[in-house]
């Protein structure tokens, strides 16, 4: 029986690899478990340098964020007014603070390293920086190019500050080069090790000098929106209006005429509550506000851990109104866009326009939820359609393939000029300050054949057999043209319900109007009333000389019986603001609509009377044969009086043309004061200001730290998904021992910074220990653990917030903007810093800092060739037309094959590295 000595207890393989571990004698333990225990326990840790980081960095954006007042003089009063601007640049940020919240662990791993081998130089620290640098600039990179949806382009927009930090990167690890192999080989002097510290702040004053544009006693004007972000506002300028038009909240909170604006919007959309609206509205105050890398950075992190979002979570149904509202903002950026280049100012402002346009509902298939259209705004390019039933936005591919997401966006970009002006003159007319505008005259048609159909809806029997439907021909009339008539399915299908049409209608020279015949399906069978769509487009290669008219798609609708209909109002009650202008009430006919029908309606006073709040009095709307909705127009007269809530009815009756009557013959009209409005509004402003509350990325007190750390989701059950509870078990630890750190809010941030800065150092010491040990019992040494394992477990956080910024962001500057300034900063820092303490230790002992240009001239050499070529090809994407002009995304092909071939760099630098330090390639 043999005996264990017990030196043998504290000395086996591998004990002798860390500072701090092993804490117990694992002298019995078999090899693979201790292996397998040692990489669980670095991936744990990993997860908590994550998270430690992820409060570090809170510190940093309370720091940062950190504002100065700025007086601008007022057009409209003596009053000085007063914003808050950043003090810090955010260049000067990116590569200080944030490139430090970012490095942190491979920094101090680094300074870590060194102390712990009593100033000797160890392989652990540099092969992190140095492998994270290639993980950073070649995967995250090829990562983001991928994440672009093609074919989207992410150009960088601070293209000159990538320059002098891609050009720095290179400087950094071609210097160390220099001092390690040129001037003093495998010896760091002391003015060495000076010069490569002093390379940081020198990098960050180029870097802060450049964004600036000072550069050579240059200055280059900053354009208004530069203006607005610095607080340069000129004398005299609105700047009120400037910072509601970009978006800009003063403390972080959103102005009440921009709330206004917003929940005009989105109020439209049936049944969403003024708590709704509150958290749209934060939410896209999150998303319209400029976001820096380090929010994207606590997101992926967050995300990770199953903690609080910095992003608010919404329901499916407020996500649907929020992708409505987000099209519909779409579609008024392409109209100004369009009337900016091709249409000019009216001359006269007399003139009244002759007609409205509607608030209506495009329904949404199956009746489940309704997407209005806005006043003055159409959906597919159809501004007479009242009733058009469209799929999901959520879900836009249709039962036979339709993308309507295509549809609606291409006709949206056809739209003629007289369309959108029709919308601006409806848009200022709605303000009761407006001027009343005429509308200008628009030439297209006298130079184009505009095919389009008489009526926007049209509705027919099940048993009608064969309708036809006339298609017209206005403009030019000169010459042959042809155009394509298609019918898409909605909720009434081709086959079952009626014959598919596909086919080219050729109109001779003078021909105004041709019928397309459409055969209606009977199967007799009852069922509910149901619609399809006729569809004009033009002919590929015949589109010269012929464009779309108002009306290119009729929806028509199969009705189940040949009654003339009821008439009715759609509800029972109406709220209007006092400053509405002119009520719109929606009269219906169903279950039918064969023959033409009217039917009377008249106003009665009751609180509100008629020719002081409203003009009303009687009238008589007529439908025609196949018509089923009208509308009444009543003008709401505001006199700007403070006065209670008032309210009057609208009645029908005399119905004619063998119609009746429906149950909801009655519909009583409230006019809210504007008082009452703004009421609502400061309350919804309350709700939303404290919806932004919780998204800030920092807490107030410790008492939010705890209750964060102890929930899932930050408290937010109800949106907490699957893997945010598996992940808060698994961080749980972390998570209830970080909440110890004192809050951001104390002392400015820099409490808390210098308090995780330190629980960072200790778990980084732990992680250099368990990285060694792990890679020791598994046959690594230490570079090769650390260009590999370490260097992927560090920059984990950063793919993910890299990945949600190249997708999320118009640009690609929070993606990868500031890779090659990470790079740089690693190195001066990240080996500046500890080579500068152990140079100055050896200085005060007469000796020499010795380090070993074999492993780390090579790894060095190589990642600077990769360094080139990956730098090389984003430049060659920014500026060739085959990749889409930008750094990230573009065509399909491209972008894979970029990445490909930045994976194949990383790959081929790990492989080399590794043959090397395995003595399989000479050294230097």
């Amino acid at each position: 029986m043999s005996t264990i000595n017990s030196r043998d207890l504290y000395n086996y393989e591998c004990s002798d690899r860390g500072l701090l571990l092993p804490l117990i004698s694992e002298y019995t333990w078999p090899k693979p478990v201790r292996a397998g225990l040692y990489f669980v326990a670095l991936l744990y840790c990993f997860l908590g340098i994550a998270i430690i980081a992820d409060i570090f960095m809170c510190a940093i954006e309370k720091i940062t964020s950190k504002t100065r007042k700025v007086y601008l003089s007022s057009a409209t009063d003596n009053q000085p007014e007063v914003i808050e601007v950043r003090v810090w640049n955010d260049t000067v940020a990116n590569l200080t603070l944030m490139a430090l919240g970012s490095s942190a662990p491979e920094i101090l791993l680094s300074i870590i390293e060194i102390v712990g081998n009593k100033f000797e130089a160890g392989e652990l620290g540099p092969g992190t920086i140095v492998g994270s640098a290639a993980f950073n600039l070649m995967c995250i990179c090829a990562i983001c190019i991928v994440a672009v949806p093609s074919p989207e382009a992410r150009p960088i927009k601070a293209f000159k500050v990538f320059v002098v930090t891609a050009v720095w990167s290179l400087i950094a690890y071609l210097w160390l080069l220099v001092i390690l192999v040129g001037i003093t080989p495998n010896v760091v002097d002391l003015w060495e090790a000076i010069v490569t510290f002093l390379f940081f702040p020198i990098l960050v004053i180029m870097a802060y000098v450049t964004d600036i544009e000072r550069w050579g006693l240059k200055f280059k004007g900053a354009d208004k929106k530069k203006q607005i972000e610095l607080g340069n506002f000129q004398p005299g300028e609105s700047s009120q209006k400037q910072l509601r038009d970009e978006y800009f909240f003063r403390d972080g909170k959103v102005d009440k005429d921009s709330l206004v604006q917003f929940v005009r919007e989105v109020k439209k959309y049936p049944g969403l509550s003024e708590e709704d609206a509150a958290l749209l509205a934060a939410t896209k105050l999150v998303e319209s506000q400029p976001h820096s890398r380090l929010w994207y950075r606590i997101g992926a992190t967050r995300q990770l851990a199953g903690s609080r979002k910095t992003k608010p979570q919404v329901s499916e149904k407020l996500q649907e109104v929020s992708a409505w509202e987000k099209l519909r903002r779409a579609k008024k950026a392409a109209l100004a866009s369009t009337l900016k280049t091709t249409v000019p100012p009216p001359k006269t402002t007399t003139t009244t326009t002759t007609s409205k346009k509607t608030d209506k509902e495009t329904k949404m298939k199956g009746g489940k939820r309704s997407y209005p259209a806005d006043h003055g705004d159409h959906l597919a390019n159809m501004p007479a359609v009242e009733n058009i039933k469209l799929p999901e936005i959520a879900s836009p591919m249709s039962s036979t393939g339709t993308d309507w997401t295509k549809i609606i966006a291409s006709a949206a970009i056809k739209r003629q000029v007289e369309e959108a002006m029709d919308k601006v003159y409806d848009a200022m007319n709605e303000h009761p300050d407006a001027p009343t505008l005429g509308k200008p005259l628009v030439p297209d048609s006298q130079k184009n054949a505009v095919f389009d159909f008489e009526a926007a809806t049209v509705a027919v029997m099940e048993n009608v057999g064969k309708v036809k439907i006339p298609i017209q021909r206005t403009g030019r009339l000169d010459k042959v043209a042809k155009i394509r008539v298609e019918t898409i399915d909605g909720s009434a299908e081709a086959g079952q319900d009626y014959v598919k049409i596909q086919e080219v209608l050729e109109f001779e020279p003078n021909e105004t109007e041709k019928m397309i015949e459409v055969e209606i399906l009977n199967d007799e069978q009852w069922e509910p009333d149901e619609e399809f769509f006729l569809k004009l487009n033009l002919v590929s290669g015949e589109e010269d000389g012929v464009e779309l008219g108002r009306i290119n798609v009729l929806e028509i609708t199969i009705l189940n019986d040949d009654n003339p209909g009821t008439l009715m109002f759609k509800k029972r009650g109406m709220l209007v603001q006092e400053s509405v202008g002119t009520l719109q009430i929606p009269v219906i006919r169903k279950d039918g609509a064969d023959g033409d029908v009217s039917v009377s309606w008249k106003t009665h006073d009751k609180s509100a009377v008629e020719g002081k709040d409203y003009i009303g009095k009687e009238g008589t709307i007529t439908f025609k044969s196949t018509e089923v909705e009208k509308l009444i127009e009543i003008e709401i007269k505001n006199d700007f009086v403070p006065e209670k809530n008032e309210h009057f009815e609208v009645e029908l009756l005399n119905p004619v043309g063998g119609a009746r009557v429906g149950k909801i013959n009655r519909v009583t009209v409230t006019i809210t004061n504007d008082d009452d409005f703004n009421s609502i509004m400061n309350r919804m402003l309350l709700m939303t200001n404290a919806n932004m509350d919780k998204f800030q990325v920092h807490t107030e007190s410790w008492g939010d730290q705890f209750k964060e750390a102890l929930s899932v989701n930050g408290g937010d059950t109800e949106n907490a998904t699957f893997s945010d509870c598996i992940m808060h078990v698994l961080t749980f630890g972390w998570k209830l021992i970080f909440a110890f750190v004192p809050p951001p809010s104390i002392l400015g941030g820099w409490l808390a910074f210098s308090v995780s800065l330190i629980f960072i150092g200790i778990i980084t010491a732990i992680v250099g220990d368990l990285a060694a040990i792990f890679g020791c019992l598994v046959g690594l040494k230490d570079a090769v653990t650390a260009i590999t394992f370490v260097a992927l477990g560090t920059s984990l956080p950063d793919t993910f917030a890299s990945k949600t910024a190249a997708v999320q962001e118009k640009y690609a500057d929070n993606a990868v903007g500031n890779v090659t300034g990470s790079n740089s900063v690693n190195v001066f820092l990240g080996l500046g810093l500890p080579w500068l303490i152990a140079a100055i230790y050896h200085a005060t002992k007469g000796q020499k800092f010795k380090v070993s240009a074999g492993n780390m001239g090579f790894s060095v050499t190589v990642f600077t060739v990769c360094a080139v070529l990956t730098l090389g090809l984003l430049v060659l994407r920014r500026y060739l037309g085959i990749f889409g002009k930008g750094e990230l995304g573009g065509p399909k092909v491209t972008k894979y094959a970029s990445a490909f071939f930045l994976l194949f760099l990383w790959l081929a630098y790990i492989l080399l590295s590794s043959l090397q330090i395995y003595g399989r390639i000479n050294t230097f």
